[in-house]
């Protein structure tokens, strides 16, 4: 948990770095233009679909998506931490806290409203901070989605349509018996879209991570 609102700024700065460098592993983003190069001239008929290039980006393409999700689960979460926001789960099994834990679910909850109810320990010793309603997992993909939640992002609703999308790829991983992989114009422009937030993001923050 974060002792101080500084603390909580080279937190989110950091999750923000890291998921940016998840996102940078994946073979799209690596090879954005051959990517491009090759949706060409399968639409000019200049190359087969069973184009070994292709193929390995088919074969990559789950687990691009799970890297991409990665970084967006990071980012967002990292938006609330900044704003003090609660991005842990609240213990709906607390005294006190039932109603707070059941709004969780479709509005933000700001680290004042669970202090308000019960004061968060300190640990002087280690610097940190502990709250006894408060779980050690994050809100998940849903609830960081939800309307009440994004008006603290900074991307817009087709990018949150198209990342979505890539997360119900991630859902249903273990259930794949084949590949769900599009070259479309509008799908690499989709990804070089989040590509280009991706590296506005890590330049707002990487100051901020090695302050």
């Amino acid at each position: 948990m974060y002792s101080t609102s500084e603390e909580m700024q080279k937190t989110a700065a950091s999750l923000v770095v890291f998921g940016a460098e998840v996102f940078k592993r994946a073979k799209t983003i690596q090879h954005l233009e051959l990517l491009k190069q090759l949706s060409n001239d399968l639409d000019e008929k200049r190359t087969s679909p069973n184009n070994p290039f292709l193929m390995e980006f088919i074969f990559e393409y789950l687990v691009d998506s799970v890297r991409i999700i990665i970084f967006f689960e990071n980012y967002m979460k990292a938006e609330l931490i900044a704003n003090e926001i609660c991005v842990f789960q609240i213990n709906k099994s607390t005294q006190g806290f039932e109603d707070l834990a059941k709004e969780q679910k479709r509005r933000p909850i700001t680290m004042r409203e669970v202090h308000s109810i019960s004061p968060f320990e300190t640990n002087e010793k280690d610097k940190t901070v502990y709250h006894r309603a408060i779980k050690e997992t994050t809100l998940g993909f849903s609830n960081l989605v939800g309307s009440k939640y994004r008006v603290f992002y900074r991307f817009d609703k087709e990018m949150l349509d198209f990342v979505t999308e890539l997360n119900k790829k991630r859902n249903h991983l273990h259930l794949y018996d084949s590949i769900d992989f599009s070259l479309s114009r509008d799908v690499i422009s989709k990804t070089e879209n989040v590509n280009n937030f991706v590296d506005e993001m890590i330049q707002m923050v990487a100051p901020k991570v090695n302050d």
